[in-house]
């Protein structure tokens, strides 16, 4: 199975295929030798997993919620658009999929909130382990940076006045 990169992640199956370490191999491919240009590479790379999680958790719920309306779409949109917030707290999550769902009129307003938090605990996994595979990258960064700066013995005294 060819690995799914994040841009081409539209459906369930592509969420699936999803490899955190092809991820993190196609970004180590692209980071630039400079310094601040591969902070803001590593940076941008972790900011593409958070609007990737949007997306995940937009298609789960989707797929989650397809035989009920109590969850309107627009509301599914504010939880996949937050999903990221709730990292540590999926219990308010669950009390505020609880109340829509009651609202809306459920026949099993637990059951459905129950829906929403695994499909956003699913999503918040793969996003830690996306982020782990890309934050794998930066001890390799910083290593080779000492490295570089070890090799260059520091100038002694006589060389920095030229003492001839």
């Amino acid at each position: 199975m060819t690995p799914v990169t994040l841009d081409h992640v539209q459906s369930l199956a592509a969420i699936e295929a999803l490899l955190p370490d092809a991820y993190a191999a196609e970004v180590a491919a692209r980071l630039p030798d400079e310094v601040e240009a591969r902070d803001a590479a590593l940076t941008a790379a972790l900011a593409h997993i958070d609007a990737t999680s949007v997306r995940i958790m937009r298609i789960r719920l989707d797929h989650a919620l397809a035989g009920d309306a109590s969850i309107a779409a627009p509301t599914r949109r504010v939880f996949a658009q937050t999903v990221v917030a709730y990292v540590a707290d999926l219990d308010l999550l669950a009390r505020r999929a609880l109340d829509v769902a009651e609202r809306g009129g459920a026949g099993d307003p637990a059951g459905v909130a129950q829906l929403v938090v695994d499909a956003a605990r699913a999503t918040l996994v793969q996003r830690e382990a996306l982020r782990g595979a890309v934050l794998a990258l930066v001890p390799e960064r910083v290593a080779a940076t000492v490295v570089d700066a070890e090799a260059a013995p520091e100038p002694t005294l006589a060389e920095l006045i030229e003492i001839d």
